[in-house]
């Protein structure tokens, strides 16, 4: 039987995610990861080789002395996204959008503001609307 599902549900994250891992005592490690249903992988950010050379890395998370530092979600090419937006005084909600690399869709992405489901992004519409206006939230 393979665990592999089952732990990357134990530490939070999905199959086949990337994603960084923290030091609790040191600063970032300059590695990325992730964990398929073959095991777990390792690859240095401007490399695209994944290696299973990342054992020792994850003894490290297992043992508590690493943390998983996840990074921001994004759509792959045509998918569905969320995002809040708002026209003059009528009060920003959450539209969905399809993602296409577009210059709005980078934008939108870089300040921290695409979302997986309508729910997630109607939590943080306040703070996004500020965050990409300067505005406060008058509504």
């Amino acid at each position: 039987m393979n665990y592999m599902a089952k732990i990357a549900e134990m530490l939070g994250v999905e199959l086949g995610e990337v994603f960084c891992m923290k030091h609790k005592h040191f600063s970032l490690r300059l590695r990325e990861y992730k964990i398929t249903s073959e095991g777990f992988w390792a690859r240095m950010p401007c490399s695209e080789e994944w290696v299973d050379l990342a054992s020792a890395d994850f003894e490290l998370l297992f043992s508590g002395k690493v943390e998983i530092i996840k990074r921001p979600w994004k759509p792959k090419m045509h998918e569905k996204y969320w995002l809040v937006c708002g026209v003059c005084a009528i009060e920003p909600e959450a539209v969905e959008s399809i993602w296409h690399d577009s210059v709005i869709d980078l934008m939108y992405y870089k300040n921290g503001c695409v979302y997986r489901t309508k729910e997630e992004c109607e939590r943080n519409k306040k703070s996004d609307y500020e965050k990409l206006t300067g505005e406060k939230w008058k509504w």
